[in-house]
Order: C-alpha cells, then sequence, then structure tokens
C-alpha cells in the first residue's frame, strides 16, 4: 500500500528563512525528500513494512506518535527540529506524507493481515471490551492447530485453557486428571475466568492454578485472578459471597500474614480460618513491632518543656519511646509509627490527644537545630484523627497551636 502525497515532478516548496528548525526541515528534505517510505505488506517475509521498519505482528500502539516514533527509530532518522509544528512538517517530509493518514493506513493494514485470519478464534475467547489483546492474540497464531481440532470437535469451552497451555486436550487430560473432566464441564465463561487466573502464570504454577479453581465459583475466579495462589486457597475455601466487598481486605490481610510469618520464622498456613488469620496477624504484628520498638524512654526526649498539656478538656501526651509511638499508629490507624526513628534521633515529636480518656488524633511537630548549638524551633507537621480524618472541633485544632507557641517561646 504505497502512499505519496507529492508527484514525483512536484518539489517541497516551503518558506525559507534563517531559523535553526528550518535548517532542520531544509537537510531532512535534503537527505530524504527523493527517498520517500512506502507503506507495504511484504508477502515473502509476512511482515508489514515502512522503510527499513519491520512489522511481523499486531502491535496495540498507545497512540500515533508511539509508533511514528518507531518508524523513524529504526530507519535511522535524527535532526527532527523540537518545535512541534517544524516537528510535524519534518515528519511529512520523510514519511512522504500526513502521519496522520499513514498511520490509519497501518492500523488497517494490520488488522487485515494479522486479524482477520484468527478472527473467530479472537471473538471467542480473547477480546476485550471491544480492543484486541495483542498478547492472547500472539498466543492463539503459535497454538492456531491445537485451537483449531477443538474448534472443529465443537469443544468450544476449553478454548480459553488450549489457549493458555498451548497443551492438546490429550495432554492436559493425562496431567490433571479428574479436573479435566471439570473443566470439560464448565461454561465458555467460567473456563475464561480461569484461564485469566494463569495469566501471567508458567509451568506448573498453571496446572496448580487449574486444579484450584476449575470448580470454584465464577465470582472468586472474577475478583482475585491476579492474587497469589494462598489467596485463592484462602478465598475459595472460606468464603461464598462478597466478592468485591472484602478482596482488597482479605488480599491485604493475607499477604501481610505471609510477610509476617517470614519475617518470624513462624508457621504459615493459607487454609487457616478467616479468625484465625486475624487472630495470627494481631498477634505477629504485636510480636515484631516489639522487637522493631523499644518500650526504653529516650533521653534526648528530657529536653522537651512540654510533655502534657491540657486545653479545653483535651490532652496532650508526649510519646517518649519508640513503642509508644507504634502502638499511637495502630490504635489510630495511620502510618506514624513510622517516625519512631525520626522522634529517637530528635528530628520529631509526636503527642497523642485524648478527650476522656479516648484517643482522639495524633500531633507530628518538626524539629529543626536540634542537634546544633542553636536554639531548636518546633514546627508544625500534622494533626489528623483516627485514620488520617480530618478535624472539626476547633478546641482540638487550637491544641497544636498552644503546644507550639509554649515550645517556641521556652526556647527563644
Amino acid at each position: 500500500m504505497p502512499f505519496d502525497s507529492l508527484k514525483d515532478d512536484e518539489p517541497l516548496r516551503l518558506t525559507v528563512d534563517n531559523s535553526y528548525e528550518q535548517r532542520c526541515l531544509d537537510a531532512l528534505i535534503a537527505t530524504y525528500g527523493t527517498t520517500r517510505m512506502q507503506l507495504l505488506w511484504d508477502d515473502t517475509e509476512k511482515c508489514i513494512t515502512m522503510g527499513k521498519a519491520r512489522f511481523d505482528k499486531y502491535c496495540n500502539f498507545k497512540d500515533r506518535k508511539t509508533w511514528v516514533n518507531i518508524v523513524l527509530m529504526q530507519n535511522d532518522v535524527s535532526g527532527l527540529p523540537g518545535h512541534p509544528k517544524w516537528r510535524n512538517k519534518s515528519v511529512s517530509a520523510v514519511m512522504g506524507g500526513s502521519s496522520a493518514q499513514l498511520y490509519k493506513w497501518f492500523c488497517q493494514l494490520q488488522y487485515k493481515q494479522f486479524v482477520v485470519p484468527y478472527k473467530d478464534l479472537l471473538s471467542k475467547i480473547a477480546f476485550q471490551r471491544g480492543r484486541i489483546d495483542s498478547k492472547r492474540l500472539a498466543k492463539i497464531v503459535k497454538h492456531e492447530t491445537t485451537l483449531r481440532q477443538a474448534w472443529k470437535d465443537k469443544q468450544f469451552n476449553i478454548l480459553p485453557i488450549l489457549m493458555e497451555t498451548g497443551k492438546t486436550p490429550q495432554e492436559l487430560k493425562k496431567e490433571l486428571g479428574n479436573t479435566w473432566k471439570v473443566l470439560c464441564k464448565n461454561s465458555l465463561n467460567k473456563n475464561k475466568a480461569v484461564a485469566k487466573a494463569m495469566y501471567n502464570r508458567a509451568g506448573t504454577r498453571q496446572l496448580q492454578v487449574i486444579k484450584l479453581l476449575a470448580d470454584k465459583p465464577t465470582t472468586v475466579l472474577e475478583t482475585y485472578w491476579d492474587y497469589s495462589e494462598d489467596v485463592l486457597t484462602h478465598v475459595a475455601t472460606h468464603y461464598k459471597g462478597s466478592w468485591g466487598k472484602l478482596n482488597t481486605k482479605i488480599g491485604r490481610e493475607l499477604s501481610d500474614t505471609k510477610m509476617l510469618a517470614e519475617q518470624l520464622e513462624k508457621p504459615f498456613d493459607a487454609l487457616w480460618s478467616p479468625r484465625r488469620m486475624k487472630e495470627e496477624h494481631d498477634s505477629m504484628s504485636k510480636e515484631l513491632a516489639a522487637r522493631r520498638f523499644s518500650p526504653d524512654k529516650l533521653a534526648i526526649l528530657d529536653a522537651v518543656p512540654v510533655k502534657t498539656l491540657e486545653h479545653e478538656g483535651y490532652l496532650a501526651t508526649l510519646l517518649d519511646s519508640r513503642a509508644l509511638v507504634a502502638e499511637e499508629g495502630n490504635a489510630m490507624g495511620h502510618c506514624v509509627a513510622g517516625y519512631a526513628e525520626s522522634v529517637a534521633a530528635g528530628r520529631y515529636l509526636v503527642y497523642s490527644i485524648t478527650k476522656d480518656g479516648q484517643r482522639s488524633s495524633t500531633l507530628g511537630v518538626n524539629i529543626r537545630d536540634w542537634n546544633t548549638d542553636k536554639k531548636p524551633y518546633f514546627m508544625y507537621s500534622q494533626h489528623y484523627g483516627r485514620y488520617n480524618r480530618r478535624l472539626e472541633d476547633k478546641h482540638e485544632i487550637e491544641i497544636a497551636e498552644v503546644i507550639l507557641k509554649i515550645l517556641n517561646k521556652e526556647n527563644t
């Protein structure tokens, strides 16, 4: 499909000036003006060519600019002007016409050559929300013989499994045993969900996922397909519904528990009940926190002039150990525990704000020049309630201002 927007006997005339962009354009015209690229299908090599550029499979480019850059790079084109207007002129001069029209023709050509021959299989197992999945298309091309035979045998529901594994039905039957019977009874959509969970997994891990999920509800498959095998095992064993609402919490809690068990060198079992999983998580979290956050009082905080302060029913208490800072973070559901080392180094202060004996908010204060000869200066950092809730009570907000005034007054 050649493209030539200019007649061979018609020179490319542009207004000449002395700008850098014009000089770049003149140089490109002199180099490529007589040898314009052509967009062609090479039937011998089974690829689309554009000058030296070769495309031998379907490509989902992000946009036209990405395609143009690849074509120019493979054709060793350099020295394009930086200004968008001049750059577009230069690209048109090098490629022999409008890049927008060329890209449109390229997309049409690659669809005709790389997609149409497999469109029946794609529409059955690999189209995603109107877009072509290039990775699955590549798998279909690779395993076309097996898939065509299954299509001929009217085994439509197992096509997604054959596509992902690349194995024949006979090979899978031998390797999977009774699980193969389950897959054959499943609907096409359910096996699509099983195949989706196998995505980005290989070898024995694929077979493990198939055996684990073949008979599980589609809701489990569609929600947890990208989680680890441990999460899939746990959910499939203990939960029967509400997948969308639970997936984030379940996945995070189980992954955290497994990580904690590895750090503490303790046993872990994905088949633990949800109740035990939570108990083990909380127990190991406390044990690890005890190791990381010492309860010893930090002597460096002895010089802080405000240890406690009452204001309009609120009580602010300075947290003077790593353990107290970590405990505040766990109790309030935010990340103040991450400031424990800064507190120990004299760069940060953490106050727990309570009302009627109940935790209400946490105040963080930055310290400047603490470890120098200068007088330290205390600066407001952050003040949030539980789970980083913004404060609404004006008296609770005021307590931060009162503490900072006293801290800086005492050190002036």
